[in-house]
């Protein structure tokens, strides 16, 4: 109980923001979040931020651009503002065969739209991807806050027969969206190594110039007038870089918190060695664990055989299930005495991005953390986490978990996940060679 109220107190102690109930809507696809997106774009008046980890070329894409575009044009003083990763912009999805990159559509753009000044930035959180990547989440119009882990392109919002199934939170909040675009302001756009990407000048990124944006980023936090010991429906925004920045800080205390029942999900279970152990803190004091997975199929690397075409990334859904299956071998007693629950989603073609932990129907948390490794160590993440003591938000979070776990199956044993054995000939013979070099374990960190 003494470690409980100790963890408890950390929680009190976070400034939060009050948030109006009928000011706090949920959205339960990706059709009607990009609905959502389009309209209140449409409707800005003052400013418009849209934060993500890559803005594609494709009709969702452009059908976003033009919108801004058009928007601009209609109200000449309204701030409009882009930003992406920078590495992530400069090169195409992975096994096309396409030559032009997002920055080529960022610059065309421009040109096409001379005199209408929409910047686009590229921020590099590290001079490759897999050492970090640019993993803040939001678009902040006017007073509202829409918060998702989407990035814009046409799987995520559903543009063809497929999707990339993720949450979607639409906040008014005046003082919520102040202090995320205060953040971006103070420590993105003020950034000597932030790049513009739709203008020919260009600057040369230095590896040095990262590591003091690195630096910063370590250091900094949400900054805002927030009320501490407050017990009505609130807000907490929480962003950080490397493994002890505010935001694993809280993740942490968190989960050491709950009393009744925990809900993690995740694209990929991969955690961090920290977060594994206070799980299993949890379940020895009879908490409930529940974690909801993506399948490997449901992952974002997965191509199915029929449209093969082999790429090295192909085998990371592969080692993310080989994990998995790892660590349900060694947590199968929780799992028999009924207080672990591994369920796993899986809906034909369609993706998995789903990522938040519920708390004993009173924390919730909005995250852009996959709660892997690298987002561990070398993204930078942000986060909302959501405190409702009087349950005002229960029933549109059980519509949300509900929806969930429409798609989910049940892992009552680790023998109902598939071995290296039944894997494709090709993934198999790569990881049985990975593995004899223990390159499997710095794959691992990276992914």
């Amino acid at each position: 109980m003494k470690i409980h109220n100790y963890h408890k107190q950390y929680l009190t102690k976070l400034l939060k923001i009050p948030q109006s109930f009928d000011k706090i809507k949920t959205l339960f696809s990706p059709t009607d979040f990009n609905k959502e997106l389009i309209y209140s774009i449409n409707k800005a008046k003052y400013r418009v931020y849209i934060v993500s980890l890559y803005f594609d070329c494709d009709s969702s894409g452009r059908l976003i651009l033009d919108t801004l575009y058009k928007v601009k044009k209609n109200y000449y003083n309204i701030d409009i503002v882009i930003i992406v990763d920078l590495n992530r912009a400069r090169r195409n999805r992975f096994g096309t065969n396409n030559t032009i990159t997002n920055i080529d559509w960022y610059y065309y753009m421009a040109q096409i739209n001379s005199g209408i000044e929409i910047p686009i930035y590229g921020v590099p959180i590290s001079n490759k991807e897999y050492f970090g990547v640019f993993h803040l989440k939001g678009f902040i119009i006017d007073d509202k806050v829409i918060y998702s882990g989407i990035n814009i392109n046409n799987i995520y919002l559903r543009k063809l027969n497929y999707y990339r199934y993720d949450r979607y939170k639409i906040i008014k909040n005046k003082l919520l969206a102040d202090t995320l675009v205060y953040y971006i302001k103070q420590y993105l756009l003020a950034a000597k190594v932030i790049n513009r990407l739709n203008n020919i000048n260009s600057k040369k990124v230095t590896i040095n110039g990262i590591y003091k944006l690195r630096k910063t980023l370590k250091k900094a936090s949400y900054y805002y007038p927030g009320i501490s010991n407050y017990n009505k429906l609130s807000i907490i925004p929480l962003v950080g870089l490397g493994k002890y920045s505010l935001l694993n800080k809280t993740v942490y205390h968190l989960i050491y918190s709950t009393k009744q029942k925990i809900i993690l999900c995740t694209p990929y279970f991969n955690i961090p060695n920290i977060l594994f152990n206070s799980i299993i803190d949890m379940l020895n004091l009879g908490i409930t664990v529940e974690i909801i997975i993506g399948d490997k199929t449901a992952n974002d690397f997965y191509v199915p055989k029929k449209n093969y075409n082999f790429h090295i990334t192909h085998i990371i859904p592969y080692l993310y299930e080989i994990n998995l299956r790892n660590i349900i071998i060694k947590l199968q007693n929780y799992i028999n005495y009924g207080n672990l629950i591994i369920k796993i989603w899986k809906n034909k073609y369609n993706s998995f991005h789903i990522k938040g932990i519920w708390v004993d129907n009173k924390w919730y948390m909005l995250t852009s953390n996959n709660f892997n490794m690298r987002s561990w160590k070398l993204d930078l993440e942000n986060a909302l986490l959501i405190y409702d003591p009087q349950k005002l938000i229960l029933k549109d979070s059980n519509i949300e978990l509900s929806n969930i776990n429409n798609h989910t199956k049940l892992i009552k044993h680790y023998n109902d996940i598939q071995t290296i054995d039944d894997y494709p000939k090709k993934i198999r013979n790569l990881i049985n060679k990975i593995q004899k070099t223990n390159f499997d374990k710095i794959i691992n960190f990276l992914i």
